[in-house]
């Protein structure tokens, strides 16, 4: 029962990796509105580490849901 557990919470992981793309790609579009080249440039920044946390979420994620599954 605790792989089951642990595979549903990675696959509801994984499932809201794609919610939470989209939703900092409309803030990294949204952010090109900003006038001031340093603002935007720490904006960029900081979305763009945000985007490769989503990523290493979504590997961790989705490693753990197959590894589980399979096991």
């Amino acid at each position: 029962i605790m792989l089951i557990l642990i595979g549903t919470i990675a696959g509801l992981g994984n499932g809201v990796v794609l919610p939470a793309f989209s939703l900092i790609f409309g803030n990294l579009v949204d952010a090109f509105n900003n006038p001031n080249p340093d603002a935007l440039r720490d904006e960029m920044t900081r979305l763009s580490l945000i985007f490769i946390y989503i990523g290493i979420a979504a590997w961790v994620s989705s490693a753990l849901q197959v590894s589980v599954t399979y096991c």
